[in-house]
Formats: structure tokens, sequence, C-alpha cells
């Protein structure tokens, strides 16, 4: 897979309850980051949190997060695929519910980019915008391999447009031509669609959100920091 973007945790939650107790404990000062800090964005809509009079002193400590603590700004943008353009999905992961053609094979891929660009256009009109933006697909991913549990919707989907096209080929060679076929056209996609999204906005940071990938259970082990053999071998497809 194209190395491209950048990871970005969607954990949000998890790191409100990690970062809120430093946050709210008494400082004499503010914090001055190391030249060499690793910088923290925050993208919770801590605005309501505002309105109740509990601040989050955000500023203090060299957070990085949207004016007036947003979900979509100035400094953080993030496109959720349902959302975004014209994304091809299988609703509740449903054969029988897809959407935009369901899989990247079925989909027209220039309406999608045609419908990005005005949405990039609305949603980041700073035409200057420096900050992430992130492009949040999940419900497909981007090799035919990697669709394992309810994703394999779209592997069994890819058989049938394969069957469908040519009956009378065997199994081994129907699995062969629908991974070709659907690694193909989800390149395609992903591809032509950040490289859309950096044309309209070249100094944004964009990226794809969860990737390059990595497996979940990465440094459950102590000392283990390391991704997978199998999930470094995705990221170099």
């Amino acid at each position: 897979m194209w190395k491209t973007g950048y990871r970005v945790r969607k954990e949000l939650n998890t790191l409100s309850m990690w970062f809120l107790p430093i946050l709210f404990a008494p400082t004499p000062a503010t914090v001055v980051a190391a030249p060499d800090a690793f910088p923290v964005y925050w993208n919770i809509q801590t605005a309501v949190c505002n309105r109740d009079n509990a601040s989050v002193p955000l500023e203090d400590f060299q957070i990085i997060h949207n004016t007036g603590e947003g979900f979509m700004g100035d400094k953080i943008v993030v496109f959720y695929e349902r959302k975004f353009g014209l994304c091809p999905y299988y609703n509740n992961s449903d054969p029988n519910q897809p959407i935009n053609g369901g899989l990247p094979q079925n989909q027209t891929l220039e309406d999608h980019l045609d419908a990005i660009k005005k949405q990039i256009q609305t949603e980041i009109p700073d035409q200057n915008f420096s900050g992430l933006a992130v492009i949040d697909v999940e419900e497909f991913r981007p090799l035919y391999s990697m669709n394992w549990g309810q994703k394999t919707v779209y592997k069994k989907q890819s058989m049938e447009l394969i069957k469908a096209k040519n009956p009378n080929i065997d199994q081994e060679q129907v699995e062969k031509e629908a991974e070709k076929a659907y690694n193909e056209a989800a390149k395609k996609f992903f591809v032509a669609t950040i490289t859309t999204a950096r044309k309209l906005r070249p100094n944004a940071k964009w990226g794809y959100y969860d990737y390059p990938f990595c497996n979940t259970n990465s440094a459950n082990a102590e000392g283990d920091y390391e991704c997978s053999t199998q999930a470094k071998a995705f990221n170099d497809e």
C-alpha cells in the first residue's frame, strides 16, 4: 500500500480522559514546549464545556485546537466517509444495502471527485489552510486481503461481480480476478481522493485515518512498540 498521510487516531474520548486531569491541575505558569516536542492536537468540542463555565486551558499547554474549540475549524478538519463525496460502502455490512455502488469497482469516480471538491471548498474556505485535514474511510480498506470480519462483504460482493460477468470460470479464478479488480479500483479511489484534496488545499496536512496501518494489539506487551510484520507488509503494498 502507498505510504501517504498521517496516522491519525480517533480515540478522542480516551485522550480526553488522559489529558483532562493534567489540564485542570493547578499550574503556576504556561508550559513551554521543547523545540522538538511532539505536537498535540485537540479535536473535542469543548466549546460546550465553556458554555457551562468549565474552560479547558489548552493554550497554557500549547495544545493545538480549533478557534472556538469546535469540531471543524481553522486547525483541524475531519471528513467522514458517509458524508464525504460519494464514498461507496455497504450499510451495516449488508450486501442488500449498497450505498454509492457498494464497491469501489461500482463507483463513478469522477462524480465522487466533483462532490469532494465542493465540500472541501465549503468546509475549508481558506485556500492557505495549513492544519490537519483527515479523511476517515473505515467501511472498506484499500487492499482486498485487509477486508476481514464484517468487511468480508467487500470480498464476497467482488466475487459475485466477477461471477456475473464470467459465469463459466472456476472459483480459484473468480477469487483471483475479484482481488485484482478490487485492489485496482480501491487504489484509484484512495489516491485520486487525496490527490484532488491536496490540489485544492496544498498547504494542508492531508492524510487518511488509520493509515499507515498498524495492528491494534501493538504495544500491548512491555517493550513492544513495533507494528506486526503483516501490518508492515500491508503498508508496503
